[in-house]
């Protein structure tokens, strides 16, 4: 527990739309240090970038494609609180992590040959890693450590706290500080952070023991004389810690299990989820208590308050679990599980119900299961497809039997409850908005379907005008293909780029040979896409009748706008589609001349391959042109808030490592 401090900085935020700080402004009481931030990723590329941009001296740590952006672009921000770009001559020191292997971090003879002349002493190390990986970042970090380094750790969880302190003991120079962040952040591409959620961003930090120093207070000086950012110095940081470790436990656990549907505004406006949210929340508030530590009972409605407000939001290790990469599943939800065997605090099991169960049966079923290989129950599948279910008549008939038995079953009620909202999906019983590109698996592009279209006759194999198809004709790209609106198109060396703006249709629920009277039922809104071509390498190909695989679904070719509900558009067969290029209008296309209609379009493509909830079905373009590198071109409809606009950048695509 942290000791008492003397009174403490309030740092002013940055809000959005306010000016930032111009850079290299410094003044006699924020002075200039040196800070070396492992890592540049959602947490250390950004706040990195806000402390460069103030005028300190920030030196990354980073390998591979980020090293290389950093040296050739620096560090970018794309944040509700401003954007901001840092050039490398802006930078201190671009650190090669993979030129400096992974020896102990004890300070030991490997630390110390790794010193070179172009180490020097940080005044402050930043850990912007993942919480398994501090140790190993640790011990890459010990050459720039001396008398007086601060090393300052923004891992989610508190686990870990005392193994960063002995590390940083052992190395008999600098000191730990207790600290944590609260951002919504993410790598767009390297050396590119892009924050969404959370104005403005801060650090909470302070001492572990004993009153704040002057160098702690130095630091808070800084960050609140930075742009886009604050800092908040505790008295006692370790229960604000904790109180931030609860929130993201709690967060992941739920979000997590129900899927990318589950976002923190839905968590927080969804009756179920926020019970279950709160459940959680109090077995650590509990497990908070039980270490002598303070839990106000306001900071959990204020959590409440910023669930409902984080549109969209999701935490890093729900995204790493939805992505199959390692995640810090463990330093959270498992490390409250170890904290609460060690501490007594009870963990709830399920207890035998009335009837008789022999324990040998229990055995013979766990040898079952590890036979079964690749083996999966039908309710699971469901689930999984977007389908209607029995999870209420397996998992919620065991939570109603063990309510009316008086047998609790909180882990049987938890895994139903975090279901239930996928289940209701599938039912069509929950209007909640959809991400297609956290829950979508593909986009389905139409070809040439508008009225009067004709395919380039020096360009195709068999000329072919849209009066001439008798059904929808497709591509199909991955939605991993597809990037935000306000992303950069990454366009292969020598292909020429063409431009096409169209509605996307978003599925609501899965769906399989849908007829087209029942095709609008499964429709759950709208956004609009920019179908970005490669014109040299599409058409050339098609000249021997191979597939538009190359032209259309190369990565970041479809930029997605934001979602509208299905009845923010009165008639999407009525609207006027606007393409723009460097604020040029360039056409006017109306979906008034769409050959097959979005129903048709849907049953075909339902028969076709199944579709899932979040899939996106391109309804065609009335009009193509050429795009240059540099270009900016954004697509929107006529009279619909320009908040729906989708935009994208032509770069050139990065050359491999």
């Amino acid at each position: 527990r942290c000791g008492r401090a003397v009174p403490v900085y309030a740092a002013k935020p940055q809000r959005a739309g306010q000016p930032v700080a111009a850079m290299g402004v410094t003044t006699e009481s924020t002075p200039k240090l040196r800070w070396v931030v492992f890592g540049c990723g959602g947490v250390g590329g950004y706040f990195g970038a806000r402390l460069a941009q103030q005028g300190q001296e920030v030196s990354f740590m980073a390998r591979n494609q980020a090293l290389a952006a950093l040296k050739k672009h620096g560090v970018r921000i794309k944040s509700i609180c401003g954007d901001a770009t840092v050039p490398p001559e802006k930078l201190g020191a671009l650190i090669d992590t993979g030129c400096l292997g992974s020896a102990s971090g004890n300070g030991g003879p490997a630390a110390k040959q790794r010193k070179t002349a172009d180490t020097f002493e940080a005044d402050v190390i930043v850990l912007g890693c993942k919480a398994w990986e501090a140790e190993r970042c640790l011990a890459m970090c010990r050459p720039w450590a001396g008398p007086n380094t601060l090393v300052l750790p923004l891992q989610n969880g508190v686990e870990g706290f005392d193994k960063i302190r002995s590390i940083v003991a052992s190395w008999g120079v600098g000191r730990a500080l207790a600290g944590c962040c609260n951002i919504v952040s993410a790598i767009q591409e390297p050396g590119m952070i892009r924050h969404w959620a959370a104005d403005p961003p801060y650090i909470t930090f302070g001492e572990f023991e004993g009153p704040s120093t002057a160098k702690t207070q130095q630091l808070q000086a800084i960050f609140k004389q930075c742009p886009g950012m604050a800092g908040h110095l505790e008295e006692e940081a370790m229960p604000k810690i904790w109180e931030k470790f609860a929130f993201i436990c709690s967060t992941t656990a739920v979000g997590a299990v129900s899927g990318p549907v589950a976002t923190q505004d839905v968590i927080g406006n969804t009756p179920e989820l926020q019970g279950l949210w709160r459940n959680a929340m109090g077995e650590i508030i509990a497990l908070a208590r039980s270490h002598g530590l303070k839990y106000d009972d306001a900071w959990l409605e204020n959590r409440v308050a910023m669930l409902k407000q984080a549109v969209g939001a999701t935490t890093s290790c729900s995204r790493d679990l939805w992505a199959g990469k390692p995640s810090e599943v463990d330093d959270l939800l498992g490390s409250v599980v170890r904290m609460g065997a060690a501490k007594g605090v009870p963990t709830p099991v399920i207890k035998k119900h009335g009837l008789k169960y022999d324990d040998a049966w229990l055995e013979n079923r766990v040898a079952m299961l590890k036979q079964a290989v690749g083996a999966t129950t039908s309710c699971s599948r469901d689930l999984w497809a977007g389908k209607p279910s029995e999870v209420d008549d397996l998992l919620g008939s065991v939570v109603r039997m063990g309510a009316a038995k008086g047998v609790p079953t909180p882990v049987i009620k938890t895994l139903f409850t975090t279901l239930l909202t996928r289940e209701r999906l599938a039912r069509a019983e929950s209007d909640l908005p959809i991400y297609p590109l956290l829950e979508g698996q593909k986009v389905l592009g139409t070809i040439c379907n508008h009225q009067g279209q004709q395919l380039p006759a020096t360009s195709t194999l068999a000329q072919k005008t849209a009066d001439e198809y008798k059904r929808p004709e497709w591509y199909v790209c991955p939605m991993s293909s597809c990037i935000l609106s306000g992303g950069n198109c990454e366009v292969p060396p020598g292909v020429e780029m063409g431009w096409e703006v169209e509605l996307g249709v978003v599925m609501s629920k899965a769906c399989h040979q849908v007829s087209k009277d029942q095709a609008m039922e499964y429709v759950g809104g709208y956004c609009v896409v920019l179908d970005l071509t490669g014109l040299s390498v599409g058409f050339e190909q098609m000249k021997y009748g191979l597939s538009w695989t190359r032209n259309k679904v190369s990565h970041s070719f479809k930029p997605i706008g934001p979602f509208m509900r299905k009845g923010q558009i009165d008639d999407p067969h009525k609207i006027t589609l606007i393409c723009k290029v460097n604020g040029k209008e360039v056409t006017r296309d109306t979906t008034a001349k769409m050959k097959f209609t979005i129903p048709e379009q849907i049953a075909d493509a339902s028969a076709l391959t199944p579709l899932q909830r979040g899939d996106i079905l391109l309804t065609g373009a009335g009009s193509l042109g050429k795009l240059q590198l540099g270009d900016l071109v954004e697509g929107c409809l006529e009279g619909a808030d320009p908040k729906f606009a989708v935009r994208a950048k032509m770069v050139a695509a990065k050359a491999a490592l």
